[in-house]
């Protein structure tokens, strides 16, 4: 993972065994969501193309309902796939961090 990396953050879960279970849920990219724990918090998030997603491109996702209906659709999945199980924090919608 580098600093130049992009990832939709989804939601943020306490740290800690056992990991909120991801397997099946897909995201925006639908690669797969991720947990990137750092020992008291960890985030569920996806890796996304940053020519998609990055400050340049964010207001035109944002400013098209169709692509938008789609973004808010699959965060509200993934944070209700996480919450399922465990304590979530969700995110705004469209919240996106390097590295």
């Amino acid at each position: 993972m580098s600093e130049r990396d992009l990832f939709y953050v989804y939601t943020v879960v306490a740290s800690g065994a056992p990991a909120p279970d991801t397997e099946g849920v897909r995201g925006l990219a639908g690669s797969g969501i991720t947990v990137v724990d750092d020992g008291v918090l960890a985030a569920v998030a996806e890796p996304v193309d940053p020519a998609e997603y990055d400050e340049a491109a964010l207001p035109r996702l944002l400013e098209d309902l169709d692509r938008l209906t789609l973004l808010a659709r699959t965060h509200h999945r993934v944070v209700a796939a996480v919450g399922g199980s465990r304590t979530t924090v969700p995110l705004r919608l469209a919240t996106v961090c390097r590295g």
